[in-house]
């Protein structure tokens, strides 16, 4: 009932909180998330991308799952008149 949520103190919904964010795991990406992609895979993703294994060459970048074999993104680098870009992940 929805009534019964005016009942929660601050102290309850806090250690609500706590406890999902210490406790709710989320398994690996299974590919790049999209830009519309929800909170968790946005997070996720960055976690992954600083974590696990980015192998950079003169012409791509590709991030590794876990496994170091698995791939799960690679971007495109190109370099013009000294200007290095590197194209989004897919």
């Amino acid at each position: 009932e929805v009534s019964a949520l005016n009942d929660l103190s601050a102290a309850q919904v806090n250690t609500e909180v706590d406890t999902a964010l210490a406790t709710t795991t989320y398994a690996e990406l299974t590919a790049v998330p999209a830009a519309t992609s929800s909170l968790a895979d946005k997070i996720n993703w960055t976690f992954e991308f600083l974590r696990n294994n980015l192998i950079t060459t003169a012409t791509s970048q590709v991030l590794k799952k876990d496994d170091t074999t698995t791939t799960l993104g690679t971007a495109i680098i190109s370099e013009v008149a000294r200007t290095h870009t590197r194209g989004e992940f897919s």
